[in-house]
């Protein structure tokens, strides 16, 4: 599929957004995965085959209640609502290739506020790979999702252990947001048939203050070679 990531993308790199669709996605855009939280049943989803099968099952998913990830960049539901848009043009390939940039792109200004953390543009890179499936600055390494993407990009990286060890250490500032927005909780758990998580949350780029154990991404070496 020729992707129109120049006139849709505002701006992100088109190899980014081509890894993060293969990671999310794997190129299918009427996909459609839930995020199930604590208390609601899994529901049982036949792979959309259509557009309209695809539109149908969003509309039944919202109707029930359900945090759920569309298309090709997997944009969540919550973001879907926030940015206006239908979903019957949410699974347009440009309209989707938008959405997902516009979530990118606010959790990229966020990390670029942490240059004292996040101090090369590979780190800012991975920190907002992390968010965009998370929410969250750090999680993205913890449960695997930034190294997935980065061997779509055709990038070497370190063992998970070790990648696990170095964003677990204690840092002096919370990379994590608020528990109160939206999809980003402690019961939250993702679809493995799709994305693995949350594409983005209600909105990006404001970090929380807190000082918690979290992720130390200051160590070059922690996070691979590169600039």
């Amino acid at each position: 599929m020729d992707l129109p990531i120049d006139q849709c993308g505002n701006g992100v790199q088109a190899p980014i957004v081509e890894a993060i669709i293969q990671a999310e996605s794997s190129g299918n855009p009427w996909a459609v995965n839930v995020n199930v939280r604590d208390g609601q049943a899994q529901p049982l989803l036949v792979p959309a085959r259509s557009l309209d099968e695809a539109i149908a099952q969003a509309t039944q998913l919202r109707a029930e209640g359900y945090s759920f990830d569309v298309g090709l960049m997997q944009v969540n539901s919550a973001n879907v609502a926030r940015l206006g848009v239908s979903f019957e043009e949410a699974f347009d390939v440009c309209t989707n290739l938008n959405m997902g940039t516009t979530v990118y792109n606010e959790f990229a200004a966020g990390a670029g506020r942490h240059a004292e953390e996040f101090d090369t543009p590979r780190k800012q890179m991975m920190a907002t790979l992390s968010a965009y499936n998370t929410g969250s600055y750090w999680k993205g390494f913890v449960n695997g999702y930034v190294y997935r993407v980065l061997r779509y990009l055709g990038e070497p990286v370190q063992p998970r252990n070790t990648m696990i060890a170095a964003v677990t250490a204690s840092m002096e500032v919370s990379l994590d947001f608020g528990s109160d927005l939206a999809g980003l909780d402690e019961g939250f758990t993702a679809n493995e048939a799709g994305s693995g998580g949350l594409s983005g949350i209600d909105r990006g780029g404001e970090l929380s203050e807190q000082k918690p154990p979290l992720s130390s991404i200051r160590r070059e070496n922690d996070l691979g070679a590169g600039p």
